[in-house]
């Protein structure tokens, strides 16, 4: 009695499988992918670079001649005027040089006119007062250099700043010449000093705008341009340095702040813009991607020259057609035979 109900249930079963597997589809042989047209554009492609925020103009100020620093008026991070005098040689040696040559003038003067009144007289000879003469031009020289010595004895601002190094402390022997402080002019201005490739340095020109964001002041943008470009590439990196100028910032900006520059160069050569769910396989330095050609996925393989968030750009002549395969790419082999979805 228990054995009509089992063989119901299986009946059952049999049947629902039975229609199941009439109504089932079976499962595409042809995958199916998207061709998309590309466009050459010549947009501006932006070019990033980072470097330190520096004054447009630092001077290395010096004493003239050497001796020892009697006193030092400021500190590194003072403002100070032009004009305003920061160091101070002792001018103990120095007043005594300027004496001395001061001296001899007056000696050589008096000489002078007694060498004449004796050659009035045939005392002397013409040779005589030649020779004191070509003396007193020298001693007249001599002076003026001790008294430009003297003049430049103390350190004064060269342009209202800020000191951004100190490097002599008072009663230290220092030399001519040597560098005792390091101005920044405010006047100036401020510019980031960047290094770029030589394959992005060929792109830009004097002039080209950039937007600089800084570390210190983050969401905050200045606008900036270039403004000097270098002949020379450095000579252990080999970068070439850049110059960008910032304009009209509002906030202070101090010598060595961290930023960053996005660069629009004003002159960019014709290239595609290729949708990132193209790429097939590859790298920063090559990339696949499938062409149609006949309903079939033909692999084509180029080089990015620019990477952005969600296309990657290349040469106009480096594709051979201008269609591509996107939607769908990823799922396709090399000669593998797509349908296109509409």
């Amino acid at each position: 009695m228990k054995t009509l109900p089992f063989i119901a249930i299986v009946l059952l079963l049999a049947a629902c499988k039975q229609e199941y597997a009439q109504e089932s589809t079976p499962l595409p042989t042809v995958k199916r992918a998207k061709v998309e047209q590309l466009n050459a554009t010549s947009e501006p492609l932006p070019i990033y670079a980072s470097g330190k925020i520096q004054s447009l103009e630092n001077a290395k100020l010096s004493f003239k001649t050497g001796g020892i620093v009697r006193r030092i008026y400021v500190e590194e991070g003072d403002n100070v005027s032009k004009g305003q005098v920061l160091a101070e040689l002792d001018l103990s040696e120095i007043n005594a040089q300027v004496r001395q040559a001061q001296a001899n003038v007056d000696k050589l003067t008096r000489d002078l006119a007694r060498f004449k009144r004796l050659y009035a007289d045939s005392a002397a000879t013409l040779q005589s007062v030649q020779d004191i003469e070509t003396g007193l031009d020298v001693a007249k020289a001599n002076l003026t250099i001790a008294k430009f010595n003297q003049t430049f004895s103390k350190i004064t601002a060269s342009a209202s700043g800020k000191i951004l190094s100190k490097m002599a402390e008072q009663n230290e022997l220092v030399s001519p010449g040597q560098p005792i402080f390091t101005i920044s002019s405010e006047a100036a201005g401020m510019s980031l000093d960047i290094g770029l490739s030589d394959r992005d340095v060929v792109k830009v020109k004097l002039g080209d705008p950039a937007m600089i964001t800084f570390d210190a002041y983050p969401g905050i943008k200045a606008k900036a341009v270039i403004t000097e470009i270098g002949a020379d590439s450095h000579p252990r990196v080999g970068t070439y340095g850049v110059e960008l100028t910032i304009q009209d910032f509002p906030y202070e900006l101090k010598n060595g702040f961290f930023a960053k520059a996005s660069i629009l160069p004003s002159t960019q050569q014709a290239y595609y813009k290729i949708p990132m769910n193209a790429l097939v396989d590859g790298d920063e330095k090559q990339v696949s991607v499938y062409l149609p050609e006949d309903n079939k996925a033909v692999k084509a393989s180029v080089r990015p020259i620019y990477i952005g968030d969600d296309f990657i750009a290349v040469d106009e002549k480096d594709l051979p057609q201008v269609n591509i395969l996107t939607e769908g790419a990823a799922y396709l082999r090399e000669g593998e035979e797509f349908q296109e979805i509409q």
